[in-house]
């Protein structure tokens, strides 16, 4: 019967790009081979051919689409053969990495700070055609079905990721500047610092990585890493239960508290480390109010955020 409703066509979709839709796919494509080619081939050799054959269908959305490559596109990496592609990245400036290494360490990153992810969901946030054909994890359980062994994921066992479930996974390794452009996209909204190098040799490290930082208060206790433009609040702060009538988007901070604290003696308590794109939307948070990040934090000797960023800029001559 001829299914011409939106609405199956839909459903359709929605079975074919699941987690269950390769086995779909071979089925389809079979039966169309066996029947195309039953004169020159047995059915057993056309399924131990397609046993030997990843699919993988992902659905095309504004976000999963593929960075065109022209110089407007902030995640646009020149266009040099790829052979001659010397482009490596970092997350922190210091660490330089190739971009399979670089795309494991924001796997590493993210895990840690999402525990509570499952595998399944980190493959709807991690969309596979940011990669291609292998797409950007699977599960060891699914790599060793379709012998994807040799150099095509991060196998080793310092490598291998495990999810809220225990399910093993892994990161795959070919990634080029043809495809890595998703992933720096999804990185820059995240608000994590991406640096760049195209020639190969790392850029200078940058000021102010890594110092710690301090909001406390009658009320609360709280710590943070300042890494030269962003703040990463440390798991372990405490955060005000109240939020200002004047704070922006309160919507945004009930999400967060909900999603990343629990309540323990009358405040909010964060059960991982939490990034911000600026030590004033961490203070933000942690206070429930408008604030400057430059003087709510600081340092164990009471030095402000700001007197510390003045201390170590260069003094003009």
């Amino acid at each position: 019967m001829e299914i011409n409703q939106q609405n199956s066509l839909q459903l359709i979709k929605s079975r074919l790009c699941n987690a269950d839709g390769e086995e779909e796919i071979r089925a389809f494509i079979q039966d169309g081979l066996i029947n195309k080619y039953k004169e020159q081939f047995s059915v057993e050799k056309v399924v131990e051919m397609l046993k030997t054959i990843h699919f993988n269908a992902v659905p095309f959305d504004d976000r999963d689409s593929q960075p065109k490559d022209d110089d407007s596109n902030p995640s646009y990496i020149p266009n040099l053969p790829v052979s001659q592609d010397k482009t490596k990245l970092s997350l922190d400036g210091i660490k330089w990495l190739n971009k399979n290494r670089f795309v494991l360490e924001v796997l590493r990153k993210y895990v840690s700070l999402h525990v509570n992810t499952t595998f399944e969901e980190l493959q709807t946030i991690f969309i596979p055609k940011w990669q291609g054909s292998y797409g950007v994890i699977r599960t060891l359980k699914d790599i060793n079905y379709h012998n994807y062994h040799g150099k095509r994921f991060f196998l080793g066992p310092d490598e291998l990721l495990k999810d809220i479930n225990g399910v093993v996974f892994a990161v795959c390794t070919q990634w080029s500047k043809n495809n890595i452009g998703g992933i720096i996209s999804f990185v820059k909204e995240l608000g994590w610092n991406v640096f760049e190098s195209t020639n190969g040799e790392a850029p200078k490290k940058p000021t102010n990585v890594g110092e710690r930082f301090f909001i406390i208060n009658k009320k609360l206790y709280a710590s943070g890493i300042y890494d030269g433009k962003g703040f990463t609040i440390e798991k372990g702060s405490q955060v005000d239960i109240q939020t200002s009538k004047s704070f922006r988007k309160p919507q945004e901070r009930t999400k967060k508290t909900e999603k990343y604290c629990k309540m323990e003696n009358g405040v909010f308590t964060l059960l991982e480390d939490l990034y911000f794109s600026s030590p004033s939307g961490a203070s933000n948070f942690i206070l429930g109010r408008s604030s400057d990040g430059l003087t709510s934090w600081q340092d164990k000797n009471k030095r402000t955020l700001k007197d510390y960023i003045d201390s170590t800029q260069p003094i003009s001559e």
